[in-house]
């Protein structure tokens, strides 16, 4: 049958049926069917039987009610099957979600309530129902004010709006989250809803920190060597931080530095120097004196990267430090020693 077909007996007895095998069991004088169909496919067919015969034919109406029974459950089919599906794709989603650290937050303006995802309420550790509420008990005091104003701004001008906030947890525990909120606008352009994606980015945070903390670290042993220098370096060979009084002895600032190939500083000694940069990528270390100008320059060089997973920023550190004086002091010496070389020589008895 096709999708609008209605097949219908009312005395089987008097029909051709009357030899079928089905007949024969059942022996179903009345039958009235229809075909069930889902996404344009046949799914099986919806049908009433009697024992009984019937003296009339089917009316119309009779039929039309058949055929829109059986439509009417083939959309129930198709929806069952689409919710079905749905709550796969969701589960789906809320896994990858999930896999990122990524959370959604719905908040219906009018309302303030808030909808949340399961990443989310694993993330805080908690249920909130309301935004005042995130406000009150999640976020963390200290950014409390500037989340707010963040939100504000986004109500007020109907854009995205991207924040860092740190939140604190049902466990007790500080993390960072970045933040992504949209808003949906009614006919009158009023907020009615926002849509936020929210990512855990402790990781990232702490990382920073102790890239920053590094990096105070290297800037103080900068101050605390006499005509000295530290710098860092990258895997790339590019410098990133410069910092000490020796820079200013060659006439150079720190953003003169800093994003510069690691040969380009000391072009005297470049094809000396770099090597020993590129050994420092593979673990080794230098200790070694060269001459800038009219200025001996002693330069450690020595990797930061132990391998352990541990590193925080750079990949090498160059330490440098002016020792002229001290280079001239020695020479001076070694001279004094070998003009006093040949004195003692005629000296000594026969």
């Amino acid at each position: 049958m096709d999708r609008d077909d209605v097949l219908a007996l009312t005395d089987a007895a008097e029909s051709d049926l009357v030899t079928d095998s089905a007949y024969e069991r059942f022996g179903l004088e009345t039958y009235v069917g229809g075909t069930v169909a889902a996404d344009d496919e046949p799914y099986g067919t919806i049908c009433f039987a009697s024992e009984a015969s019937r003296a009339s034919a089917l009316e119309e109406f009779e039929r039309s009610f058949i055929s829109l029974l059986g439509r009417w459950i083939g959309y129930e089919i198709e929806r069952r099957d689409a919710h079905e599906e749905l709550r796969r794709q969701q589960e789906r989603l809320e896994l990858t979600l999930s896999a990122t650290n990524t959370g959604i937050i719905d908040w219906d303006v009018e309302t303030d309530e808030l909808t949340l995802n399961r990443t989310f309420r694993d993330l805080v550790g908690r249920e909130v129902g309301t935004a005042e509420e995130l406000f009150e008990t999640v976020i963390h005091p200290a950014d409390r004010e500037r989340a707010r104003r963040a939100t504000e701004e986004m109500l007020e001008t109907g854009e995205l709006v991207t924040a860092e906030y740190r939140v604190r947890t049902g466990a007790g525990e500080t993390l960072w989250l970045r933040s992504r909120a949209t808003p949906r606008c009614d006919e009158d352009g009023t907020p009615v809803e926002v849509l936020a994606v929210v990512t855990d980015i402790t990781d990232r945070k702490e990382k920073e920190r102790a890239v920053s903390e590094s990096r105070r670290q290297y800037r103080t042993l900068a101050r605390n060597i006499p005509n000295g220098a530290v710098l860092t370096f990258d895997d790339d060979l590019r410098y990133e931080l410069a910092a000490g009084e020796l820079l200013s002895a060659f006439g150079v600032e720190e953003s003169d530095v800093v994003g510069a190939a690691v040969g380009t500083l000391a072009a005297d000694a470049e094809h000396e120097l770099v090597p020993r940069f590129e050994a420092a990528l593979r673990g080794e270390r230098t200790d070694r004196r060269v001459t800038l100008g009219d200025r001996t320059i002693r330069v450690h060089i020595v990797p930061t990267d132990t391998g352990d997973g541990d590193s925080t920023d750079a990949a090498g550190l160059l330490l440098a430090q002016d020792v002229t004086d001290e280079a001239r002091r020695e020479r001076e010496l070694y001279e004094e020693r070998e003009r006093f070389r040949p004195r003692a020589s005629t000296s000594t008895p026969s």
